[in-house]
């Protein structure tokens, strides 16, 4: 099935407005000095905190900050690729563009800051930001479709 310039211009249009979203939420948080406490949601367990990741999830490889610049840009411009000109399915342009802004706002703060702006803390779990949610969100509906969903022949 063909998706038409009108379909793909809106997912564009929803991947600026996640990248977008992120960049203002850090824009304004990267004026606080790194590592101190902005705000107590749930005292211990919910919290707005900023640090600078510089290597991948949950901190690791931080030694490598200048391979995960190029190698996100790659993954970035391969996926931008594939759904412009590859993908067909249309239930997954929407899981896709969460992962495009997702990785494009994080690979700004590469570029920008050294590393990724980390800065929802959950206790426990490490430091995230709005766009790794993105991601996730993106990785979660396309597991959802190829796992989960129902027979095409029926």
């Amino acid at each position: 099935m063909k998706i038409g310039p009108c379909k793909k211009g809106l997912y564009f249009f929803f991947i600026l407005i996640f990248v977008i979203s992120d960049q203002v939420v850090k824009s304004v948080l990267i004026k606080f000095p790194l590592n101190s406490l902005i705000l107590q949601i749930i005292p211990h367990y919910f919290e707005i905190r900023t640090l600078i990741n510089p290597g991948i999830a949950f901190g690791l490889c931080r030694n490598f900050p200048q391979l995960f610049l190029w190698l996100n840009l790659v993954i970035i411009t391969y996926f931008f690729i594939y759904f412009v000109f590859r993908l067909k399915k249309k239930n997954f342009f929407l899981p896709l563009a969460l992962i495009l802004g997702g990785a494009t706002s994080n690979l700004m703060d590469r570029f920008f800051y050294g590393g990724i702006l980390d800065y929802l803390d959950l206790g426990s779990f490490p430091t995230f930001n709005l766009a790794d949610t993105y991601i996730t969100f993106g990785i979660i509906f396309i597991l959802k479709d190829v796992f989960f969903r129902k027979d095409q022949s029926s």
